[in-house]
């Protein structure tokens, strides 16, 4: 049997399935009443009450809790084990067996293998205090919070002009007069309003991702921006430095046209010294 089909597997417990369908039946009628009992209306409320009056008579009397009841000697899994000391092996429904062995001995045996019974289901029982509930609000002037107030006497008028421009429009007129009077309904199925979420969604991940992108050029922009800023002052300090080279290579040049000057001075002093001796020397040598 597949585990993830749930009505095959409602075929070996019909009792249980019989109690999910009358759940779901009466989510629906209280739904459907607290719809009607929100509209905090006479004629709404009436109508609610029909519905909460039906979820009543489906539901009948509450059970009792009833205390006290002899459930017989304590017994350990150990001594509730059958011969093949499996207690799986019974397959039958015991959501409605206890009814059936109360009284007759011929069953006795069956009480030892309902003492791990199972369990009330709190779901279920809440049902009757939900609809009570409601009840009891309704038939004391309350709201469905809880506050008494006082209602009109008739619904608030409608607008005539309202009608008339819907009608114009092609819209039904028992739908617009169901939306005047309408708290917090939507207009829309789930299925749409979901697929309008999912559109919506991938609306605010595009933003996201074009802020990102954004943010991603204007810091691109920003690097940028600073690597030519910090290439032109490299640019700015290498020309210094080139300057200062020249600078240092024109006071190299002016130093050594001085150094030059002084050694051609030097060489023209040398010169005429030499010339003076050999003038000497050969007019000593003529005398």
């Amino acid at each position: 049997m597949h585990p993830f089909n749930p009505h095959a597997i409602a075929q070996t417990r019909v009792v249980a399935y019989m109690r999910y369908v009358l759940m779901r039946y009466l989510d629906n009628l209280i739904a459907w009443g607290d719809y009607l009992f929100r509209q905090d209306t006479r004629e709404s409320i009436n109508e609610a009450t029909q519905l909460y009056v039906l979820a009543a008579q489906m539901l009948g009397q509450k059970p009792a809790v009833i205390d006290g009841i002899d459930t017989g000697p304590k017994s350990t899994i150990n001594q509730i084990l059958d011969s093949t000391s499996n207690t799986s092996q019974f397959t039958f429904d015991t959501s409605n067996i206890e009814s059936l062995i109360a009284d007759d001995e011929a069953f006795g045996f069956l009480r030892e293998l309902l003492t791990f019974c199972v369990p009330q289901n709190d779901n279920f029982l809440g049902y009757w205090d939900t609809v009570a509930d409601r009840l009891f609000k309704i038939r004391h002037c309350m709201n469905i919070d809880g506050m008494v107030r006082s209602l009109a006497l008739f619904q608030p008028p409608i607008d005539p002009a309202l009608l008339v421009r819907a009608a114009a429009a092609g819209i039904s007129i028992s739908s617009v007069v169901a939306g005047l009077s309408t708290v917090g309904r939507p207009v829309y199925r789930f299925s749409y309003m979901l697929s309008r979420a999912y559109d919506f969604l991938g609306e605010v991940k595009q933003l996201g991702a074009n802020t990102i992108e954004h943010f991603r050029k204007a810091r691109c922009r920003r690097t940028c921006s600073n690597s030519s800023t910090n290439e032109v002052a490299l640019l700015n300090l290498m020309q210094e430095q080139k300057e200062l080279a020249v600078n240092e290579a024109s006071e190299n040049l002016s130093s050594e046209q001085k150094s030059l000057a002084r050694l051609q001075v030097t060489k023209a002093y040398y010169e005429v010294l030499l010339e003076t001796l050999y003038w000497r020397r050969k007019k000593s040598g003529q005398t």
